[in-house]
């Protein structure tokens, strides 16, 4: 009886524990994949950490002010598979992104497509389908311009 108690109490423990992570983990739908932007700018820092990786740019708006937007992107582990490395974004780099915009009006992005002093860098899967999706529902229509 005992025996039994412990594992009944084993497997509820376990799936407390699961449904945490389970919980944890969020949609896309803090993106509009229907607005894509087109953002220039220079790398401030990049954070390589759980639960994604983060890029922060500084873009000059109109005006000619600095803003710093940040570019979101896989977990260090599924980015790691696409190449990435810890010194993959440094400061100083020159970015020039294809990239969905926060629902919510916020300056951050997430970013299917991404070239670093000119250079293509793979970026997560999920992005790239998102932005496959976005050219089937919108053919021909160009990404707003940010950044100079």
């Amino acid at each position: 009886m005992k025996k039994k108690l412990c594992v009944a109490l084993s497997l509820a423990a376990g799936l407390l524990l699961a449904a945490g992570t389970l919980f944890a983990h969020h949609s896309e739908n803090n993106y509009d994949h229907d607005r894509l932007i087109h953002l220039k700018g220079t790398v401030s820092k990049f954070e390589y950490v759980n639960p994604h990786c983060v890029v922060h740019i500084d873009v000059k708006n109109a005006q000619g002010e600095n803003e710093e937007w940040i570019g979101v992107s896989g977990s260090p582990n599924e980015m790691r598979r696409h190449g990435w490395t810890t010194t993959t974004f440094k400061p100083g780099d020159k970015v020039d992104i294809t990239a969905f915009v926060n629902s919510e009006g916020r300056k951050i992005v997430q970013m299917p497509k991404i070239a670093v002093n000119g250079e293509n860098v793979p970026s997560s899967t999920i992005a790239g389908v998102q932005l496959d999706g976005y050219y089937k529902r919108n053919p021909g229509k160009p990404p707003e311009t940010i950044g100079q």
